[in-house]
Formats: C-alpha cells, sequence, structure tokens
C-alpha cells in the first residue's frame, strides 16, 4: 500500500527523494521486494550524493541608497 498523503509532503518538500520513493514502489511491483529495496535505497543516495554537487552562487552587488552589499536578486524598493 502507498501512503498518499506521506507521498504528498515528500514531493512537497524533497523530489529527489519522492522520486525515489516511487521508483522503490515501481521497483517492488515489477523487480520483487529485494531489488526493488535496493533500487529505492540507490536512488535515495544518489540524490543525497547530487544534491550538495549543485551549489547555488548568488552574485552580490552594491544597491542604490544602501551601504551593503546585497545579493543580486534581491528586490529593490521601487524596482
Amino acid at each position: 500500500m502507498i501512503d498518499l498523503p506521506t507521498l504528498c509532503e515528500v514531493w512537497r518538500d524533497e523530489r529527489g527523494n519522492a522520486g525515489a520513493l516511487l521508483a522503490s514502489v515501481a521497483g517492488v511491483l515489477l523487480l520483487g521486494v529485494e531489488e526493488g529495496v535496493i533500487l529505492g535505497v540507490a536512488l535515495s543516495l544518489a540524490t543525497l550524493i547530487w544534491r550538495p554537487g549543485r551549489l547555488h552562487i548568488a552574485g552580490i552587488g552594491r544597491s542604490p541608497g544602501l551601504p551593503v552589499l546585497v545579493p543580486l536578486d534581491f528586490p529593490f524598493p521601487g524596482q
């Protein structure tokens, strides 16, 4: 059985883990219990390794009228 509220919550928070959950369920149904669980664990580990490798680098710059540096995607007043 699939716990739909948990799946919706995981999908909303972390789509990589939700994909691993769905792949694990599909693997259990198509390949068997052991292979499906191994597939889910492997995909979870892959997302765990992949996520820190995609760092977000924010550009910073000066804002008119502010004495500090701010992120370039910062919503400036009046713009």
